[in-house]
């Protein structure tokens, strides 16, 4: 079912693609299962990762983590990396033209915070391959569908697209 978008959250999304286009073709990919959609998510971080080291600027990257028991999902809007820096980005669209409010301003640094240490579990292995197996009940023996893999292959070892399920 999902939740109500309203017009404002449509347009939010329609910027997050303009942004995330200007730097990245985004190629349609039918999904088949939760196996395929997770498959998808895991391919764009790569993707996008790839594009951070080669560019220095990356968008719409998925993460995955975990602090004590809560498992997380999420997507950076923006790293940068630069002078062996890497900066996390919100691009946050407005129905007003005013600043956001005081706990607005809260709420957009506590979501950057929990990117970052997301981040820094993956880069410290705190996070793996196995807990992310584990909170989907996944088994290592689980595959991606056949027409997923068909389609990842025609993309080839580009990392140029980026890729937008299709359910």
């Amino acid at each position: 079912m999902g939740r109500v978008k309203s017009k404002e959250m449509i347009k939010g999304s329609e910027r997050h693609r303009e942004l995330h286009e200007e730097i990245a073709t985004l190629i349609k990919v039918e999904t088949k299962s939760l196996i395929d959609i997770i498959a998808l998510r895991l391919y764009n971080a790569q993707v996008g990762l790839l594009r951070l080291i080669t560019d220095g600027l990356t968008r719409e990257v998925p993460l995955f983590g975990k602090i004590n028991s809560l498992f997380l999902i999420g997507v950076v809007d923006e790293l940068t990396f630069t002078h062996r820096k890497l900066s996390l980005w919100e691009t946050k669209t407005r129905k007003n033209y005013s600043l956001p409010s005081i706990a607005q301003t809260k709420t957009i640094r506590f979501q950057l915070m929990l990117y970052h240490r997301l981040i820094q579990d993956l880069i410290e292995k705190k996070f793996t391959t196995d807990d992310l197996l584990h909170f989907y009940g996944f088994k290592s023996s689980d595959r991606i569908s056949s027409e997923l893999l068909k389609q990842l292959k025609s993309i080839g070892n580009k990392i140029e697209p980026n890729i937008k399920k299709t359910i």
